[in-house]
């Protein structure tokens, strides 16, 4: 595997802890995909169902959102027996979240609809909304003069905070990170009062009190009340858990929120732990799972490994995908078996793919929001891979950071190529990034 592919793929599983965590029970039912026959597998229970479907979703709060091959390619909801629960008539949805999702169609505003796919409300005036985080969901519409800007709405359909937001994250512990018209962040509280001024180059969510901000490109941690805890100093900070993982001089390391060491290893890459007890480090040429202490208790020979879940983690070997557990046992899925796109950015960024809808259009993923911290991360150093670098938040946008610029293509199948790049053993700095950004030629 080449450096280049390794860093990429560290990079992109080092975002996943920058947003909120589902039920780690519902993140072990696995969709796999094999000639157009979706099924979902559940290590505790094997197979679980399988079906037609063009694409499928994780399992989120019982269910899961499904594209069937017929009835024009709707989207509806299944349960874990692989029924129906809410019938595929949709264009365009998302998963659930706090009991509520989104769904629209050609001709259709975006509405609000409960599990039993009862209409609870339609947002007129939203061109985008964002998923429910508590209580209330992120959208944006357009101003007289055509800028997009970003408001709130909650579960009864009112507007609780106006959209004057350029633009917006999804509220933690009651606040929000917000951008303001001269590009800078702060944060708001429930009401949309501004909380901490909007001071920083960029902000991450608020976890445990604490949030992650930068400062000409420096990153420091703060508390609720905008003061620093740790200095705006390092090249790169991500929040994980109740400790914070680090970079600087190209080594990374965990430390508290004071800066305070938590152990004396360093490594060349690291993941974080998220929600378990070993976090993936790469040492030389290795991938291994250390502890909090550093030490070292399971050491792999595979060409990608994934955060564990709960006590399974996805590993990549030989083109199969494969469940470990943390005695380093490996059940290898068949070879003509993928596992589902959503899955593997569930795994590796924290989140779904369906978590924003735009009206009218069909259901795409949360670009905005991952496309500005992508920015930041690129002007971290925290990873050296090649300048030309392809970026993707779904099946209909193709994101091309080259000559220090993004750039953007649709093309119904980019997420399939960039996915085809990343978990192969390609030559990164050797790919015609030009060839891959062109647009598929249309039969007349």
């Amino acid at each position: 595997m080449t450096f280049a592919i390794r860093n990429l793929f560290f990079f992109l599983v080092i975002v996943f802890l920058s947003t909120k965590l589902t039920a780690q029970k519902e993140k072990q039912w696995i969709p796999l995909s094999q000639d157009g026959m979706m099924e979902y597998y559940q290590p505790s229970a094997t197979m679980v169902f399988s079906n037609r479907f063009l694409q499928s979703s994780i399992f989120s709060e019982g269910l899961a959102l499904v594209q069937t091959t017929e009835d024009g390619s709707k989207w509806g909801y299944v349960d874990r027996k692989g029924n129906f629960v809410i019938p595929p008539r949709f264009g365009a949805a998302t998963i659930f979240r706090e009991g509520l999702a989104w769904v629209s169609g050609s001709e259709s505003p975006i509405t609000a609809i409960n599990k039993k796919g009862e209409i609870r409300f339609v947002l007129d005036q939203a061109n985008l909304a964002r998923t429910f985080h508590q209580g209330l969901a992120a959208f944006s519409t357009f101003d007289t003069n055509l800028n997009e800007k970003w408001g709130f709405v909650d579960k009864t359909g009112k507007i609780v905070i106006p959209p004057n937001f350029e633009n917006v994250g999804d509220f933690n512990v009651g606040f929000c990170k917000v951008q303001v018209e001269n590009g800078k962040w702060g944060y708001i509280n429930r009401s949309g009062r501004m909380v901490i001024p909007a001071k920083y180059d960029y902000a991450d969510n608020f976890s445990n009190k604490l949030a992650v901000v930068t400062v000409e490109n420096k990153y420091g941690i703060i508390d609720r009340n905008g003061k620093f805890t740790l200095q705006p100093t390092f090249e790169f900070i991500l929040q994980d858990g109740d400790k914070f993982l680090v970079s600087a001089d190209s080594k990374h390391f965990w430390c508290d929120k004071h800066g305070k060491l938590l152990n004396a290893n360093t490594y060349d890459e690291a993941l974080p732990f998220g929600n378990s007890n070993l976090a993936a480090v790469a040492i030389g040429e290795y991938f291994s799972y250390v502890n909090s202490k550093g030490v070292v208790v399971l050491k792999t020979p595979y060409e990608k490994i994934f955060p564990f879940i709960g006590s399974k983690a996805l590993v990549y070997q030989d083109q199969s995908y494969g469940l470990m557990d943390k005695s380093g046992k490996v059940m290898f899925f068949d070879k003509n078996k993928s596992v589902a796109t959503d899955y593997l950015l569930h795994s590796i960024f924290g989140f779904s793919m369906f978590e924003q809808i735009e009206r009218g259009q069909a259901t795409k993923q949360l670009c905005d929001c991952l496309l500005e911290l992508t920015q930041f991360y690129l002007d971290s150093g925290f990873t050296n891979f090649s300048e030309d670098f392809v970026y993707t938040q779904g099946c209909k946008y193709l994101y091309c950071y080259k000559n220090e610029q993004f750039s953007v293509a649709v093309d119904e199948v980019c997420m399939g190529r960039l996915f085809e790049l990343i978990f192969s053993d390609v030559d990164f700095d050797a790919v015609d990034w030009e060839e891959l950004m062109l647009e598929p030629e249309k039969d007349e």
